[in-house]
């Protein structure tokens, strides 16, 4: 059961997770009424820090910027909260400019929640991991579409992309898409469909593979 407590809870932890992102500097607490006036009060920090996005508020009424999904990710037989969060452009860029989404898990433990992301990491690390053995190019973007419980096994599936060495800011040439299988152990596997787009001629390769989960 999740009851009105229980929310209570996880927003007091979502709440004291963001101000500390606001604290260290990595996120601004909102954007200013427009894109000049931010950039004339930040400088040049909103482009050499991590100051250009705002953390959206966990308000009462969800909005595009928060999307939440319940799933009993420890096995405890109680629901926990996964946040899904997207950080507000204070400038205004364009699509390529989008921080990559943010996941917050507000786990249960005995009579109160904490943040866990280990379940999240554990795939994110290894779709990275993945990455490093096709490209030098910093990782760029992992999304997930859905997280549910199959009778005690954790199974997340969702979609990334992977920059080459050669390929242009806007153009990733893999695009692929995953399902991974989470025990309780935090151990498991993922399956793996990716395209691969010849940015040269334009021509699409398919291939499957499989990464092992530790």
């Amino acid at each position: 059961m999740f009851d009105l407590s229980d929310w209570n809870n996880v927003k007091e932890v979502f709440n004291q997770w963001r101000k500390q992102e606001i604290k260290k500097g990595y996120f601004v607490e909102s954007c200013l009424s427009n894109a000049e006036e931010f950039i004339n009060k930040y400088g040049d920090k909103w482009e050499t820090d991590s100051l250009r996005y705002a953390l959206p508020n966990l308000s009462e009424k969800f909005n595009s910027d928060i999307d939440t999904c319940m799933v009993d990710i420890n096995l405890d037989g109680k629901q926990d909260v996964i946040f899904k969060i997207n950080p507000i452009d204070c400038v205004n860029g364009n699509g390529a400019s989008a921080h990559p989404p943010l996941y917050i898990s507000v786990i249960s433990s005995k009579n109160s929640y904490i943040i866990d992301n280990t379940c999240i990491s554990k795939v994110e690390t290894a779709i990275r991991d993945y990455r490093k053995q096709l490209s030098n190019r910093e990782y760029q973007w992992f999304q997930i579409d859905s997280i549910r419980n199959d009778k005690g096994i954790i199974v997340m599936s969702g979609n990334s992309s992977i920059y080459l060495n050669d390929d242009a800011n806007c153009c990733p040439s893999i695009e692929l898409s995953f399902v991974g299988y989470i025990n309780k152990s935090m151990k498991g596997h993922i399956n793996i469909e990716a395209i691969n787009t010849n940015q040269f001629d334009n021509t699409e390769s398919k291939f499957k593979t499989k990464l092992v989960i530790k």
